[in-house]
């Protein structure tokens, strides 16, 4: 049998992320259970299948708790945290899609978080809009109204810089990007973005970095 090895780094929460060739491997998917052994000398991660108890250093054993999956870490309310919104600029790509899931929360059916820096993004890509005569500066304006109306909850990004930079060293994306995807893992959310670059590194490596268009059926 031939042994399929990996490398990867853990955060300073002790989150690791498993490669994707070793996940497939070893048939595991979002959301699975995972037992993990120390012997002494190797640390070890092993599935736990439906119906197998984990068992514990001391010998008893527990059963399997519900896995936490990000679409479901709340039962009234889904979470997601927002990157760089289009909400404002309804010639964007993905802008409809946006709208809709902006309309979610307005309906109290998805929680958005969105990073501390935010609203200084949209703030800049307003301006930059109205400089290139994208928008009335009457118009841009009246969206940051709105957008202080929204009440979105804003999330820190500091304290993720391990992670982040495991994320950024593993998918070859920028540590700014790598932020992002760190803080919606450490909360256990989906990120939702439009940012093509990475939705292709990070998409087909974790079912949680979602479209617009996707994180409307949540």
């Amino acid at each position: 049998m031939v042994a399929i090895v990996g490398r990867t780094r853990m955060s300073s929460r002790g989150q690791v992320v498993i490669p994707k060739a070793l996940r497939e491997a070893a048939g595991i998917a979002e959301g699975d259970e995972l037992e993990v052994a120390f012997d002494g000398q190797r640390l070890t991660l092993a599935a736990s299948r439906p119906g197998q108890p984990l068992t514990e250093d001391h010998g008893t054993t527990r059963a399997p708790q519900p896995a936490l999956r990000p679409s479901k870490i709340r039962a009234d309310r889904v979470r997601a945290l927002a990157g760089k919104a289009k909400w404002f600029l309804k010639d964007e790509d993905d802008s409809q899609a946006a709208l809709a899931v902006l309309e979610r929360y307005v309906q109290g059916k998805l929680h958005i978080l969105v990073p501390d820096l935010f609203f200084y993004e949209i703030g800049n890509l307003l301006s930059l809009a109205v400089r290139r005569q994208r928008l009335p500066e009457k118009t841009a304006l009246q969206s940051l109204e709105e957008l202080e109306r929204l009440h979105l909850e804003p999330v820190g990004l500091r304290g993720e810089a391990d992670s982040a930079l495991s994320f950024s060293q593993l998918l070859d994306i920028s540590f700014y990007d790598a932020t992002y995807l760190a803080a919606a893992e450490s909360r256990g959310v989906p990120l939702v973005t439009s940012d093509k670059k990475l939705l292709k590194a990070a998409a087909s490596e974790f079912g949680w970095v979602l479209t617009p268009a996707q994180a409307v059926e949540l």
